[in-house]
Order: structure tokens, then sequence, then C-alpha cells
């Protein structure tokens, strides 16, 4: 799946993966109030999100991840699945920041 985002979006969008045990954490909903604060910022800058969840997940044009999808996302960013995760990924597929 790594690749899979990193070919999908390459040259064309920054990615950030927002990992949370559940939608209703507070870290995670933070961050999309800054990030839906002003949307303009965001699309001006190539910015896409997904929400990953434990269980779960959301693309981000709305579609649900699979349970596979999901796991591939936490092994591949090697992200521990209780605690709150941001990772931005550059457009040339290569991982920029984690907090």
């Amino acid at each position: 799946m790594q690749a899979q985002i990193a070919d999908q979006y390459r040259w064309d969008k920054r990615v950030i993966l927002l990992f949370a045990p559940d939608e209703r954490h507070p870290a995670l909903q933070q961050q999309l109030s800054i990030l839906t604060q002003d949307l303009e910022k965001v699309t001006d800058r190539d910015l896409i999100f997904y929400k990953i969840f434990s269980g779960n997940g959301v693309t981000p044009d709305g579609k649900m991840l699979s349970k596979t999808e999901v796991q591939s996302f936490y092994k591949n960013y090697h992200v521990e699945k209780d605690g709150f995760t941001f990772i931005l990924v550059g457009k040339d597929g290569s991982e920029k920041l984690r907090k």
C-alpha cells in the first residue's frame, strides 16, 4: 500500500496520513479541525489526507479502507495502534515529517 500511494500521487499530491485508535481521538479531531479550517490553503499546497484507525479507515475521496489496507499502513509506516501519529509524505513519495 505504501508504494501504491507513492505511485498514485507522486509529483502531484502531498499525502497526510492520520493514524488514531478511532475517529473520536482528541488529537485526531484537533488535527482535522486545523486541516479543514482553511481548505483553500490545503488545496493550494496539494495536500490530501487519509484517516487510518485500528480497524478501518477512510481515503481522501471518502472510500472505506479494508482491514488488509489498514494493516498494511500500520506495518509499512511502523505505527503503533494505541496513539495518534501524523505523517506527511512528500510529492516524491518519501516521508517528510512524523509527529
